[in-house]
Formats: structure tokens, sequence, C-alpha cells
């Protein structure tokens, strides 16, 4: 019993020296995408460096397991983008992380960036309903005062 939990221990250890080494490899890699080395990466940025056949990000993507096209890639830079300064490189390389090892992973990743980009949305079309709400209510109060000076009428 004892060899088998040395032997977990060092399948392990040896799982989170290989983990270590692809974000090294993978950050290193994505300082290649900041041009500006601003520690953000827009779109742009990333179209331009995936698209030059001249870059090794691709093949450098491929060999670390990430096999991914300019079309997924542009996807997901969608789906993290803020629009404002662009992507941070440390949000890039965490999702990018995610795409290594297997499908479901990767699956659960873009379920739970969808559901964050619902959740915003959601928030919006509230705070628009609730906009809508306090409108009526005070347009409402409004004609209940005009109805309340007008005369009444003795039929």
């Amino acid at each position: 019993m004892e060899e088998e939990q040395k032997d977990h221990v060092k399948k392990q250890q040896a799982h989170e020296q290989r983990k270590k080494a692809f974000a090294q490899n993978l950050s290193s890699m994505l300082e290649e995408l900041d041009v500006n080395h601003t520690g953000f990466v827009t779109k742009n940025m990333i179209k331009h460096v995936m698209g030059d056949r001249r870059s090794t990000v691709h093949s450098r993507l491929t060999v670390m397991g990430i096999d991914v096209s300019i079309d997924e890639m542009m996807s997901m830079v969608d789906k993290l983008d803020s629009g404002k300064q662009g992507i941070r490189l440390k949000v890039l390389g965490k999702a990018m992380d995610r795409m290594s090892g297997d499908a479901t992973e990767m699956s659960v990743w873009e379920v739970s960036t969808d559901m964050l980009h619902l959740a915003s949305e959601t928030r919006a079309h509230l705070d628009k309903i609730r906009e809508r709400a306090n409108r009526i209510e005070t347009r409402i109060d409004d004609i209940i005062q005009i109805a309340k000076s007008l005369p009444t009428v003795n039929l």
C-alpha cells in the first residue's frame, strides 16, 4: 500500500511539473503575440501573428497539444475581449491552457464563458426593464395626480 502511495505522489509531482512547463511555454509563446509589450493583445494582433507564415506561434501551439485554427482562436478572443485595451495575456493563457487535454474541459470552459456573457446580458436587460418600470410608475403617479385634480362630476 505504501508503494502505491509513493507511486501516486510521483505521478502527481510529474504531472505538476509538466503542467508548470506547459504554462511557461504557453506564457513564452503568448509574449510573441504581444507585439506592443503592453501585457494585452488585441484581436488584430492575434490575427496578424496567427496568419503570418513566418510565425512559430501556430506550430508551437500544435506541439503543445493545442490544435486551434485562426477561426477558433478568434471565437475565443471574441468571448474574452472586453473591448477596452484587448485581452490580458494571463487571461488568454488560462483560456488556452484549457484548450489542451480533454475536449470536455474545453467544453466546460466554453459553457462557463457563455454563461458569464449571458449573465452580463441579463443584468443589462434587467436594468433596462427596471428603468422602464420606474418611468411607467412615474407616469401612473402623474395620471393619478391629474385625476385627483379634476373636478368631480355628479350624475
